[in-house]
């Protein structure tokens, strides 16, 4: 981590500062009046590159530095900038009071004490625009809520914001053909528009002429994605690869995966090559990462090699129904009820339980019961889980289902409490006779019940005056 301290003279223009690296613990003098940190993507690099920018005015002039802190190994070195910062011919005693760093632009916005504004790209030291914005000296800035742009107090109270008109900067670089690389490189960064153009016709010079690779860098870096279509991935899939080479599709991949994430086409695209090779761990650390655009498709494509692997995109991409049936493929039945409840997808539960019954008969049993006594109400038909186990021959399982959902011996149950005693009578009498004879239904249709113990022999309960009909003995 690397901090600043900041202390300034004004007499004579005079700044000073000290820079400190706490991982090292070691601290550096420097002369300047604004600092600022900051990050910036080189181009090719997997990482970000930590920048530090600091401004100062001498005796001799004026100069913006821009240079790189904690320099990470894999990532391209960069170069020190010295510019120089312009004060007009009535501003001899001016100098900088304050920076701000727009992230969202890579743009450094350094602000005088007499009010002037200076806009630096931060990967060149370009100035890209100058201006007074208040006659009265600013005294605090801070970067806005979008870290777009700034804002600031001057030293009447008066509130100043200041930031980058998206659509204009890039035409108003492109008036001046030596800032036509930084519209190109801005456009790219930020997704700016007004480059469109220039992007599509260089891929296509490119393209043409053979230079696939570089071709599909720019259709990889281009404005807002707009040349990341599945027709230019088609063109790019379409050239043969050079032995010994990574294919151009791969190396437009690549540089989408350095720059940041794939969208839900590309991901796609990559992933199928990637299953195909057997190299599903680079799937799973991309997915880690957040590389890929999670979707119904990718999951599709993922769940015949790794189910729980597509349920982790189903998750993401909010497919419920897809998520419910891994949940139910891989036994997870405890969270089936959770997760709808929460997505607020409704399932056809009952298909889903005949489903688990068949796969994992205890534990359909168990869903049913957490389905029938679901908050709010049953979220199935009582008969209709009968039917399913009964379609099974899960007698037992159907028993314990219905003593479970009948505990409360409610007269609107007694066509289920006669199901039940119906079934255990000609599967399971001894169950029958011991439901019976504890008393646990009241409501059950007595004369068939009489009957059906009859039929199964349990003729003390027939006499019995709990179930007795109009039989002369």
């Amino acid at each position: 981590m690397v901090v600043v301290g900041i202390s300034s003279q004004q007499g004579r223009v005079v700044g000073a500062m000290q820079l400190y690296s706490k991982d090292r613990g070691i601290s550096q003098a420097i002369e300047g009046h604004a600092a600022a940190f900051a990050t910036l993507r080189l181009d090719g690099s997997p990482v970000d590159t930590k920048l530090f920018t600091f401004a100062v005015r001498t005796a001799t002039g004026a100069k913006l530095h821009v240079v790189e802190v904690d320099h990470q190994a894999n990532a391209p070195v960069f170069p020190k900038k010295a510019v120089d910062v312009y004060f007009p011919p009535e501003a001899t005693n001016d100098f900088p009071v304050a920076m701000q760093v727009s992230q969202k632009y890579s743009i450094a916005y350094l602000v005088t004490k007499y009010g002037f504004i200076h806009l630096y790209d931060l990967e060149t030291g370009t100035c890209i625009f100058m201006n007074r914005i208040s006659s009265e000296t600013i005294f605090i800035t801070a970067a806005d809520s979008e870290s777009s742009g700034i804002v600031g107090v001057n030293r009447k109270g008066q509130v100043l914001s200041v930031a980058v008109d998206e659509n204009t900067i890039i035409p108003y670089l492109l008036n001046n053909p030596a800032n036509g690389e930084l519209a190109y490189k801005l456009a790219s960064r930020a997704g700016l528009p007004g480059a469109d153009n220039l992007y599509n016709q260089q891929f296509e010079q490119l393209f043409n002429s053979g230079q696939y690779a570089d071709a599909a860098k720019i259709a990889a870096n281009s404005p807002r994605g707009f040349l990341r279509t599945p027709q230019t991935i088609d063109r790019l899939k379409a050239i043969p690869q050079q032995p010994g080479q990574m294919s151009v599709i791969l190396q437009y991949f690549s540089v989408l995966l350095d720059k940041g994430g794939l969208n839900k086409h590309e991901s796609l695209e990559l992933a199928r090559p990637v299953l195909a090779q057997n190299r599903k761990h680079l799937l799973e650390k991309w997915l880690v990462e957040q590389k890929l655009e999670c979707s119904e498709e990718l999951g599709d494509t993922i769940r015949p090699l790794d189910i729980n692997l597509a349920l982790s995109v189903y998750l993401k991409a909010g497919t419920a129904q897809k998520v419910i049936a891994c949940f139910a493929e891989t036994g997870q039945f405890d969270k089936i009820l959770p997760y709808s409840q929460q997505s607020g997808y409704i399932p056809d539960y009952n298909a889903l339980l005949g489903h688990i019954v068949r796969v994992n008969p205890d534990k359909g049993a168990e869903f049913a019961t957490s389905l029938a006594k679901a908050d709010g109400g049953p979220l199935v038909d009582i008969e209709r889980v009968v039917d399913i186990f009964v379609s099974q021959a899960m007698y037992q399982a159907a028993t314990s289902f219905l003593l479970d959902v009948l505990s409360s011996n409610s007269p609107e149950q007694g066509h289920l409490q006669t199901r039940l005693l119906e079934m255990n009578l000609q599967h399971a009498p001894q169950v029958a006779d011991a439901i019976l004879g504890n008393d646990m239904f009241s409501y059950f249709d007595r004369p068939r019940i009489a009957s059906g113990c009859e039929a199964a022999g349990l003729v003390t309960r027939v006499r019995h005056a709990h179930i007795s009909r109009c039989f002369v003995y």
